[in-house]
């Protein structure tokens, strides 16, 4: 069935105003001219505009695979709220879009939970303030917050349309995956059909726990003629979104056996190279009497397939939060040697998340010899704990003095006179 567009305006002192897509031919214009313009359109929808009053009678016009566009919405009705909570799945529609100037300190404000994404046209204050708050509201890890608050600063100052994903789409596994588009006005270039000029394109940010993954499975054959210089500023964590017709297939050739030998030994030869980096930074660093406590940590870490290396190899973070890194000199200084008497705790807690990835992957207990920095551990000063000792305690008090007065009514010769040193001598 093919897709029809819905148009319900919700302004009601905007219904004077005659829509690009109105069904109503203009006074002039010929039909040659229109049929020659349906046929250079490759997408052929049914747009059906309605008003607020009549849209109030949605269960008889919404058909499956509709596209509902509820514009200019200043205030939500029963209606509204049903649709954009459960119509949408009920009625099993493509899409549903509610347009609006601002939704923050307004009655629209409600529906953003029920939201699977957010279309944020930046170039007004009223966005800009809407991006911070979502930042703070619905985003708790730390690494995530500095992630968009990166990407909104370059679309503010670009002017650029952002799409934020609030809430994953159960069914689609692809957009659990990406958190963000940006650029995206640059899909609707007026010379996308020219086969000879950049192609349409937008920038898309992943999810950082899906960063790495990504990355990976890439294809290197995938090649597409474009230049970023167009797109203006990004972040490295950045994809590029590109029509499929503008992407073509790098044909390896008969070679193409010989070039998968070739990035596995240049992937030996990298590995090496960073096992004998370690390995030197270790003994010029360390004690000999360390070298084997150090050595037997660093072979785990390079095991664990949750710990990624920097390139520079001075580093290691765990893979779904690439943007908390641990020096590994630092790392095996403080975990190699014991905790000391009146160490505090805090002072080794950073590398705590590093220790649990670690211990997860079944590396023994006794190559942390540092007891503070495994997980629950925890460890007081001498001073505090001879300082808990002299805690005055009602029970144990009531108790001394029971048996203080037991020792006094059985104590023998209770009346006898005390003996005087002068009454040894004769």
């Amino acid at each position: 069935m093919t897709s029809r567009i819905v148009f319900v305006n919700c302004n009601q002192r905007d219904l004077s105003i005659q829509h690009p897509w109105s069904t109503e031919r203009n006074d002039g214009v010929n039909e040659d001219d229109n049929d020659n313009q349906q046929e250079n359109n490759t997408i052929d929808l049914e747009v059906v505009s309605l008003t607020l009053e009549d849209f109030a009678d949605f269960t008889t016009i919404l058909q499956p695979n509709d596209i509902l566009i509820l514009d200019d919405v200043l205030q939500i009705n029963e209606d509204i709220q049903f649709i954009v909570k459960y119509g949408c799945h009920h009625y099993s529609l493509a899409a549903v879009f509610v347009v609006t100037q601002s939704c923050l300190s307004s009655p629209l404000y409600s529906l953003i939970g029920a939201c699977h994404n957010l279309i944020l046209l930046f170039g007004n204050t009223a966005t800009t303030r809407l991006a911070q708050h979502l930042v703070q509201a619905f985003f708790l890890c730390p690494d995530t917050k500095a992630y968009l608050k990166a990407i909104f600063g370059i679309a503010e100052k670009q002017q650029d349309t952002v799409v934020l994903k609030l809430n994953s789409i159960a069914s689609n596994r692809l957009h659990s995956r990406i958190l963000a588009l940006t650029r995206v006005q640059g899909l609707f270039a007026a010379n996308c059909s020219d086969q000879h000029s950049s192609p349409p394109f937008c920038f898309v940010y992943p999810e950082l726990n899906h960063w790495e993954h990504l990355s990976q499975t890439m294809s290197n054959s995938i090649m597409g003629d474009l230049s970023l210089e167009d797109g203006g500023p990004h972040l490295k964590e950045a994809f590029v979104l590109l029509p499929a017709s503008r992407v073509r297939q790098q044909d390896l050739g008969e070679h193409s056996e010989g070039s998968g030998k070739l990035c596995a030994n240049e992937k030996q030869k990298k590995w090496n190279e960073m096992a004998l980096y370690l390995e030197h930074e270790i003994e010029s660093t360390f004690p000999l009497k360390k070298w084997n406590a150090a050595k037997n940590l660093t072979r785990e870490i390079l095991r664990c397939n949750e710990l990624c290396i920097s390139t520079d190899f001075r580093s290691v973070f765990i893979s779904n939060k690439p943007r908390s890194s641990y020096a590994i000199i630092d790392f095996l200084h403080a975990a190699i040697r014991k905790s000391g008497p009146n160490e505090l705790p805090d002072k080794v807690a950073m590398y705590r998340p590093l220790v649990q990835v670690l211990l997860k992957h079944n590396v023994p207990h006794a190559f942390i010899l540092n007891k503070l920095m495994l997980p629950g551990q925890k460890q007081h000063s001498t001073a505090a704990a001879r300082r808990g000792s002299h805690r005055y305690d009602p029970a144990q008090s009531h108790e001394y003095g029971q048996q203080s007065r037991h020792r006094q009514r059985h104590r023998p010769f209770k009346h006898a006179r005390r003996i005087r040193h002068s009454d040894m001598y004769y």
